[in-house]
């Protein structure tokens, strides 16, 4: 019978084996490696503040990660309607009235769409497992959470469980960044504190 460390072991080999087998060529020519950390480095003792009476912790997306998000979408849709009008040349009124209104619309349903919470970015913690939107993993089935980071993708870290099938889960956590919170640290945190109260964790 294999312990829960040796089911562990099996399963991040195979899961580095799939990070590495995802390299560019330039990265596999020098032997460049991702980087991935256990959640449990992220928890400094004494340092949580993480409240014991706590059930679960939700995680959502951040205003900064819309905020972004709209002006990666909102604001070029804006300068295309205005290149294709050429807002400010000589042009009859009514034509610079529509582009006008065209891009106030486009301004609107952009930022509409980016504000939206999307539930299936929702992310939960709890004693009873990890909730990602609708998909939910019970930590007798999680043997392995941890951080990793590709090559080349800045900052763009995600949070990966290892279950005892085989599977493994990778999820955004820049959804859930902010200038006052750094997402990795408070999601690992919340993992640890409540894998800590599971029976055999």
């Amino acid at each position: 019978m294999l312990t829960r460390e040796q089911i562990k072991a099996h399963y991040y080999k195979l899961f580095l084996d799939d990070e590495l087998s995802c390299r560019g060529f330039v990265n596999s020519f020098v032997g460049s490696k991702p980087t991935i950390k256990d959640t449990t480095s992220y928890v400094r003792p004494g340092r949580t503040h993480f409240p014991d009476n706590a059930t679960s912790r939700v995680f959502r997306e951040s205003f900064l990660y819309r905020l972004q998000l709209f002006l990666l979408v909102g604001v070029p849709a804006i300068a295309l309607i205005g290149v294709i009008f050429q807002v400010g040349e000589e042009r009859p009124l009514w034509l610079n009235r529509l582009a006008a209104l065209l891009m106030l619309l486009a301004l609107v349903i952009s930022w509409w769409k980016t504000m939206q919470r999307k539930e299936h970015r929702r992310l939960e913690i709890s004693a009873a497992g990890i909730s990602i939107g609708h998909r939910h993993f019970p930590w007798m089935n999680i043997v392995g959470t941890m951080m990793v980071r590709r090559l080349g993708e800045n900052k763009k870290y995600k949070l990966v469980l290892l279950l005892d099938n085989g599977k493994i889960i990778r999820h955004d956590v820049e959804y859930y960044y902010s200038f006052l919170s750094r997402s990795r640290r408070d999601i690992s945190v919340a993992i640890e504190h409540f894998k800590s109260k599971v029976p055999g964790w």
